[in-house]
C-alpha cells in the first residue's frame, strides 16, 4: 500500500524545483496533493498532471508572503478535501549579494517569504490538526546553509537556521497530540539554483559539474525527486517516532571537513 494513501498534503512552491519533485513523489505515494505557488496559472496545470489528475489533486495560487493568500490557500484545501493531514513548507527565495549592498527591504522580503510564511502556515495548519484530533505532520525545507554558508548569503542562512530551531520547538510542543514537525535540509539540487551555479562558471556546465563532483562525496548533485523521497518518508507513518529532526540530504557535502573552492 502507498505510504501516504489518501492523506491531504499542501506543498508550497510546488510548480518548480524541489516543490514540484516533492509533489510528484507524494502523489505517487497516494497522497492528495494541494499544489500551491505564486505561479497561480501553473498550479492547476501541475495538479492535473499528477497521477489521478484533478479528481485527486488541487491547485491554488498562494503568494506565501501575503497574509490573505496564505489564509485562502488553507481555506481552499479544506473546502476541496475537508481536511489537512500534512504541510510541506518549501517556498523560498535566495540572493547572493554583498552584505553592505543588502537593503532592509531585501532582508524583509526574504524573511517574509522564507521565515514568516513558515510560522503562519504552520500555525494555521496545526490549528486544523488539533481541531481534527487525528494528528498530522509538517516538513520544513531548510538548507545545508544551516551548518555552513558563503559570503553574501548571511540573510538566507539566518532564515533557514531559524526554521530549524522553530521546527524543534513545535515538535516538542505538539508531540503529545501526535503532531510531528521535521526538516529536510537539501544540498546542491538540480533546480534553477543549479542554473545560476553553472552561470557562475561562465556557463561551462562541465567545469561546474567537475568542481562539485570533487566537493560532494557522492560525486553528483541531488535530484528534486530525491528530496521528495525524504519528505515523503517524514510525512508517513514510517517516521512516526521522528520529531524535531533535521535530515541533511546533500550527498555527504556537510559531512566532510573541507570543501575546496
Amino acid at each position: 500500500m502507498a505510504e501516504l494513501a489518501e492523506k491531504v498534503i499542501i506543498v508550497t512552491g510546488a510548480t518548480r524545483g524541489i516543490g514540484l519533485g516533492t509533489a510528484q513523489v507524494l502523489a505517487r505515494e497516494g497522497a492528495r496533493v494541494v499544489v500551491t505557488s505564486i505561479e497561480g496559472d501553473r498550479c492547476q496545470e501541475i495538479a492535473a498532471a499528477l497521477p489521478g489528475g484533478l479528481e485527486r489533486h488541487g491547485g491554488v495560487r498562494m503568494d506565501v508572503s501575503d497574509d490573505d493568500e496564505r489564509a485562502q490557500g488553507i481555506s481552499y484545501a479544506l473546502k476541496r478535501f475537508g481536511r489537512i493531514n500534512g504541510l510541506v513548507n518549501n517556498a523560498g527565495v535566495n540572493f547572493d549579494k554583498p552584505f553592505l549592498e543588502t537593503s532592509l527591504s531585501d532582508w524583509r522580503r526574504l524573511m517574509s517569504i522564507n521565515l514568516e510564511s513558515v510560522f503562519d502556515l504552520s500555525r494555521r495548519v496545526i490549528a486544523e490538526f488539533v481541531r481534527q484530533g487525528e494528528g498530522g505532520a509538517i516538513v520544513n525545507i531548510t538548507s545545508v546553509h544551516t551548518l555552513a554558508t558563503y559570503a553574501g548569503s548571511a540573510p538566507y542562512a539566518a532564515a533557514k537556521s531559524a526554521i530549524n530551531m522553530f521546527t524543534k520547538g513545535l515538535a516538542n510542543e505538539f508531540a503529545s497530540q501526535n503532531i510531528r514537525v521535521n526538516c529536510v535540509a537539501p544540498g546542491l539540487v538540480r533546480t534553477e539554483i543549479w542554473n545560476d551555479t553553472v552561470a557562475s562558471f561562465g556557463g561551462d556546465e562541465a567545469a561546474c559539474m567537475d568542481y562539485w563532483k570533487k566537493n560532494i562525496p557522492l560525486g553528483r548533485i541531488i535530484e528534486s525527486e530525491e528530496i521528495g523521497e525524504s519528505v515523503s518518508f517524514l510525512l508517513s507513518d514510517r517516521a512516526r517516532a521522528i520529531g524535531g529532526a533535521v535530515l541533511y540530504v546533500d550527498g555527504g557535502l556537510t559531512g566532510q571537513l573541507i570543501a575546496s573552492r
